[in-house]
């Protein structure tokens, strides 16, 4: 449950974001993201804030706006059962580019090398950039400077951009020839205020403080796969609105624990089984480790010119050997990365296989377990024997005249056969099982082509369960 109370001097309207969350979207303005602060992380967050508004007003920039919309109280289930109440406040943060004699700051990069030296970058945009991706080649670009063109030992430069759209790759120090007295750390700290803001609201990279400071990326990834066999994949996001506890936070409490913490540890694994003898055991074994070690592999061999900066960044994550609390999330992460890439390539190579095999049942007007009438003949028609299908997938649409059941199928033959189904799917009205075989008897409507697979579509259509 939750409740979500404006604040009343917001002049402005709130409404659910696509995937979970808020947009604040102020009269007469555009919509915004809005970011969820604990409420008792409200003062840390203005005494950051007011730091960077001084530091913007040294630089002379226009300093960014942050603004308190709602108030949000949510009910989530309390560790060892019942339920409790968490207070949070919602924020909107605008922040206009950062210019500097027509120059806009456009991300920082944090340069990485892996074993064999090769550059490993990760990018991190400025918020009036985040929704462009930057140039692939910066992802494994060198620690060059494009002002004073030297290449040296750098930990990051920065991307900047003219107002005539052009862009450099600058040091830190050659920075300073940009923006002025600035040194370039401000600029930065200016630029990457929607991060920090984020970061206030990660109370799991707070429970980091005095532990240590990395972790092998394989460890980490073999315990994420034995919390999803367990408990399921929890993002934030899905926790932010059910409740529960995340992946990630599990992870990160399982690596930070104490010999004494193996009694809570029990509770969280739901190692109950006396064989334990009340010892709290290593929840990955093997099978684990092998999972692991294919999904580094699957890291390593995402394409260097992928479109999407997540997978980039996952795969530098992962390249790493070791991880820290920053990188915890997205290594975590991986691991559904992975599932849903070879669930793919599972139902590719089974269509590759199916795209072969499927051909065209008769034509349309055919009737198929049902005698020809006298106008079926004169039309054409032809009668074919009843199928027996195997339901495949099935999937609801609303439409003007109500629910539709798209009901997908495969004949013994090999071919796809589809039914738009508006009534009831079986002859005796018991439910339709996905992977159950069933007889069908019905009148072919159409023939189509999808994903490179013939299907057959059929009309009236009679499903009766294989006896």
């Amino acid at each position: 449950m939750t409740n979500l109370t404006p604040d009343p001097k917001y002049p402005g309207t709130i409404s659910k974001a696509p995937g979970g969350g808020w947009v604040a979207t102020p009269d007469g303005g555009q919509p915004t993201r809005c970011t969820l602060v604990p409420i008792g992380n409200e003062s840390d967050l203005h005494k950051r804030f007011d730091r960077l508004v001084r530091r913007a007003e040294r630089l002379g920039l226009t300093a960014p706006v942050l603004t308190r919309v709602a108030d949000v109280a949510r009910q989530i289930r309390a560790e060892y059962g019942g339920h409790r109440w968490v207070r949070s406040a919602l924020y909107t943060l605008v922040a206009a580019p950062v210019h500097f004699g027509g120059w806009s700051f456009v991300a920082a990069i944090q340069h990485m090398t892996d074993d064999d030296g090769r550059a490993r970058n990760i990018i991190r945009s400025a918020p009036a950039f985040r929704t462009e991706s930057v140039s692939p080649l910066l992802r494994k670009a060198y620690p060059v400077c494009e002002h004073c063109n030297t290449a040296r030992k750098r930990n990051d430069t920065f991307v900047i951009q003219h107002n005539d759209g052009s862009r450099k790759q600058v040091g830190r120090q050659c920075l300073r020839d940009y923006v002025g007295d600035s040194d370039g750390a401000d600029v930065l700290a200016y630029a990457a205020f929607e991060s920090e803001v984020w970061a206030i609201a990660d109370t799991e990279s707070w429970a980091m403080g005095g532990s240590v400071n990395a972790w092998g990326t394989a460890t980490v990834l073999a315990l994420t796969i034995a919390s999803v066999g367990i408990h399921g994949w929890a993002s934030r996001s899905s926790v932010y609105k059910n409740g529960g506890r995340s992946t990630s936070s599990i992870v990160l409490e399982t690596l930070t624990a104490s010999l004494n913490d193996g009694a809570e540890l029990r509770v969280l694994w739901k190692q109950r089984d006396p064989e334990t003898r009340g010892r709290f055991v290593q929840p990955w074994g093997k099978a684990e480790e092998a999972k692991a070690e294919a999904v580094l592999a699957w890291a390593d061999g995402i394409d260097d010119d992928t479109d999407s900066d997540y997978l980039w960044n996952l795969k530098v994550a992962c390249s790493m050997g070791a991880t820290s609390a920053k990188e915890l999330g997205i290594v975590c992460s991986a691991v559904t990365a992975y599932d849903r890439a070879m669930q793919r390539a599972k139902a590719d190579a089974a269509r590759a296989v199916v795209a072969e095999t499927s051909k065209a049942i008769g034509k349309a007007g055919d009737k198929i377990g049902r005698k020809l009438t006298a106008a079926d003949k004169r039309k054409g028609a032809a009668a074919h024997p009843e199928l027996t299908v195997e339901v495949t997938g099935t999937h609801v649409i609303n439409g003007d005249y109500g629910p539709t059941t798209i009901v997908s199928m495969s004949s013994t033959c090999g071919s796809v056969v589809k039914w738009f189904a508006s009534g009831k799917l079986t002859d005796d009205g018991s439910p339709l099982l996905v992977g159950g075989t069933y007889t069908l008897v019905g009148t072919v409507k159409r023939h189509s082509e999808y994903r490179g697979v013939t299907e057959t579509q059929v009309t009236r259509c009679i499903l009766t369960p294989a006896r």
